[in-house]
Formats: structure tokens, C-alpha cells, sequence
């Protein structure tokens, strides 16, 4: 399923409000799967090492062109119960 991202892909994201522990689990579902992947924290949550509310939760986010993969990848996995929280 590997695919070449183009180098003017912008990253977007493919799952949110997520506990940083999960998000580092679907960036390894990912990975392992040749689509790369980043976690997004809030930096004030990372660095007080906060997990819940706006400043824990984190997203992933990959490049566009691999989305469609990535959502495929992760049909299967439910995604965490949706919290109205602020976008970073």
C-alpha cells in the first residue's frame, strides 16, 4: 500500500481529539502500513504531560495524498468519542 507523497502535499488530519497514548498507536497503524503520520499535541499539554481536555488531546494527521489510504486503513478502528474541543 506504499505510495511516494508528493512534496508539496499538505498534512491534514485523519483522526482528533485523541487521548496522546492512542494517537501514538494509529501513527504506528499507520506507519506499519508505509503511510507516514504525525502526532499533534498541543505544546502546553505535552510539556505539562496533560492527557484529557484541550490541552491533552492529539491529533494525527498525514500527508493529503495519503488520506484516502489512511482512512481505509482505519475504517475498521472506531474512533474515539467525539469531544467538541477547540481546533489547535
Amino acid at each position: 500500500m506504499a505510495q511516494s507523497s508528493h512534496p508539496h502535499d499538505r498534512w491534514v488530519t485523519v483522526r482528533k481529539n485523541l487521548n496522546p497514548g492512542e494517537a501514538m498507536v494509529i501513527k504506528a497503524r499507520l506507519d506499519s502500513e508505509g503511510i507516514p503520520a504525525v502526532v499533534q499535541q498541543e505544546a502546553l499539554g505535552a510539556f505539562m504531560g496533560l492527557t484529557v481536555g484541550a490541552l491533552g488531546a492529539a491529533k494525527i494527521l498525514v500527508p493529503e495524498s495519503f488520506l484516502p489510504a489512511a482512512t481505509a486503513v482505519l475504517s475498521d478502528t472506531p474512533p474515539p468519542e467525539d469531544v467538541d474541543l477547540p481546533e489547535a
